[in-house]
């Protein structure tokens, strides 16, 4: 165990990377050496707040989607118009007694109560 202890010496010099030259001027103080935790905790309560609202505009935004859409799918009134106009249709057969190509298919109780007003009027009485 002793002989993990310490670090083992290089074997080849280091390259000029390594080596510094007056040159260079004043080397600059270590970057990060003592971390301002406030500054991080401030950041990550604003990162983990923006995080939650893009994600609850995100929620809202699809919830409204789906909504619209099942509206459009669902609650439709297509089938309503379809039914309105045989509505119509149907209407216009019973207060004239014809389909649309003509043929008599029932007298509305109006006429029918004038044609037999008529017809017994135009009756010959027999002794």
């Amino acid at each position: 165990m002793g002989h993990h202890a310490r670090t083992p010496a290089p074997h080849e010099h280091a390259d000029s990377w390594h080596h510094h030259v007056a040159a260079e001027g004043v080397p600059q103080r270590e970057h990060l050496a003592v971390v301002n935790t406030m500054s991080l905790a401030k950041w990550f309560v604003i990162l983990v707040v923006a995080l939650v609202a893009v994600i609850i505009v995100i929620s809202v935004y699809f919830t409204s989607a789906v909504t619209r859409m099942k509206a459009a799918r669902i609650e439709t009134n297509a089938l309503s118009a379809e039914v309105s106009h045989e509505k119509a249709r149907t209407a216009a057969i019973l207060s004239t007694g014809k389909d649309p190509q003509g043929v008599s298919l029932q007298v509305p109780i109006d006429q029918a109560m004038d044609q037999v007003v008529t017809r017994y009027q135009n009756r010959k009485e027999h002794p």
